[in-house]
């Protein structure tokens, strides 16, 4: 069992989850439908780590602002190649999302 050290939630930390969530939606509706099979379930994995609305509203999440800040970072790297790529983002291995995470 992982213990993970809870964060209180501040303005910032809420506006970073929302802006996590809107990349993910931007990255689900747009981009993951071509990754390959191994990059799709990477990506479901990454997405669990994440601090949902729920969260923020208990006053709680899983990762600091700093870590959120980085999630971001990674998952705006993530998009890019796969925009870039295009439908041969199939070819994206679940590797290249790993080292992203």
């Amino acid at each position: 069992m992982e213990w993970k050290i809870p964060h209180v939630v501040t303005v910032r930390t809420a506006s970073l989850v929302r802006r996590l969530i809107e990349l993910a939606q931007e990255v689900d509706s747009s981009w993951i439908a071509a990754a390959s099979r191994e990059a799709r379930v990477e990506w479901a994995l990454v997405r669990e780590k994440w601090p949902t609305p729920a969260d923020v509203r208990s006053g709680c999440v899983c990762l600091s602002d700093e870590e959120l800040e980085m999630m971001i970072n990674k998952v705006m790297r993530f998009r890019a190649i796969l925009g870039r790529v295009g439908p041969a983002a199939a070819a994206l291995t679940a590797a290249s999302l790993t080292a992203a995470a």
